[in-house]
């Protein structure tokens, strides 16, 4: 085992997961990302869909109300170009209540390295493990497939700031703010309009960022999320979880790049997970790939603690101080010379209690 850096190198992202998905990714060098409608939170997406919902539609609103005030001076139909503004608007909202839209494949990272709530949350409380990515390469191997690395957005101000910034966007792609002509402008968005695949990279946009806003009070969890934007040709799979449901999931193999491996820096012991057969197999193909392994120094045993280790540890505690007021008794009604004979014994003596207690390996610990 080795043990890990307390400042963890910044390019690595850490996969919670349980010890048999541990050993399944390590003999199949793949990993499934699944269809994010189907986490664990089933209401997850909710909040980014609102979130957009409403900032989408204040943001038109706002376009509207500007484009207005440029047009006060011009003699051509203003309304035709504000209906075909806010057209643009509802599409982007409409295509949010789409069952036929773009699926979100997510696996689910994180920078935080060896965090308890990660554990307890993500890994079977703890009794699991942790497989960590090299960031950069696992962003590379995705490169051009409709597919990348993203950083989940918590900050209210961050996520309406992102979403007003897309909005503008799609507005100055669609047709020349610039222009000197209102009817040329108008005749530019809805040459747009007329085109599906000009507002694709838009609709996409608006997808991808509805699976990246989640509550702030998830936080803790310090997200980055590789995401695969499914269309509804991609070849899905669907495997049924251990409660009967079906989850529609993607082979990270099927996007990689030919020939890449899955790029794995490290594996990562849960704080509970015991001497197993599942432990065993972990440590031997890590070993045998050169994968280095490490065991969590979190102190955190929940119910696999033994029920009498508080009072097991108290008894010891007691001996040692009736020990020690033992030896004070002793030193204090001795003579000079043997006082000082004595005073060494016990400080040679309490040293050695302290050095066996910090050498006595943690309950579960390797």
């Amino acid at each position: 085992m080795h043990e890990l850096a307390n400042e963890p190198d910044p390019d690595v992202l850490v996969h919670y997961t349980s010890d048999n998905v541990c050993r399944l990714i390590l003999e199949g060098q793949d990993v499934l990302l699944f269809d994010a409608t189907t986490s664990n939170d089933r209401v997850e997406r909710l909040h980014g869909i609102e979130t957009l919902w409403s900032v989408l539609d204040s943001a038109w609103e706002f376009t509207l109300a500007e484009a207005e005030s440029m047009c006060s001076t011009i003699d051509d139909p203003t309304a035709l170009g504000l209906h075909r503004i806010h057209r643009v608007g509802r599409l982007m909202r409409r295509h949010l209540l789409s069952d036929a839209g773009t699926l979100g494949m997510v696996l689910c990272t994180s920078t935080a390295v060896d965090d308890l709530a990660m554990w307890r949350e993500y890994s079977v409380d703890g009794s699991g493990a942790a497989l960590l990515f090299n960031r950069i390469e696992l962003s590379r191997s995705v490169r051009g497939r409709r597919a990348g690395l993203f950083r989940v957005l918590y900050d209210t101000s961050q996520k309406e700031t992102v979403a007003r910034f897309l909005t503008v966007a799609v507005v100055e792609l669609l047709g020349d703010r610039g222009a000197s002509s209102w009817t040329k402008y108008i005749a530019e968005v809805d040459r747009c309009l007329s085109r599906r695949e000009v507002l694709t990279a838009g609709l996409l946009a608006v997808d991808l960022l509805s699976f990246l806003f989640k509550e702030p009070c998830f936080r803790y969890e310090r997200e980055t999320r590789l995401i695969h934007l499914a269309v509804p040709d991609d070849p899905l799979e669907t495997l049924t979880t251990a409660r009967g449901t079906s989850r529609r999931f993607r082979r990270l193999s099927a996007l990689c790049q030919t020939g890449r491996a899955l790029p794995i820096w490290a594996v990562h012991l849960g704080p509970r997970m015991t001497q197993s057969p599942e432990q065993d197999e972990i440590v031997n193909i890590c070993r045998a790939r050169g994968i280095p392994v490490y065991a969590s120094e979190l102190p955190y045993r929940g119910l696999d603690a033994p029920v009498d280790l508080v009072g097991e540890r108290l008894q010891e505690l007691r001996r040692s101080f009736d020990e020690e007021t033992k030896l004070i008794r002793e030193f204090q009604s001795s003579d000079p010379e043997t006082a000082r004979l004595r005073y060494d014994w016990i400080r040679d003596h309490w040293d050695r209690l302290n050095d066996e207690a910090r050498a006595r390996p943690e309950e579960g610990a390797e």
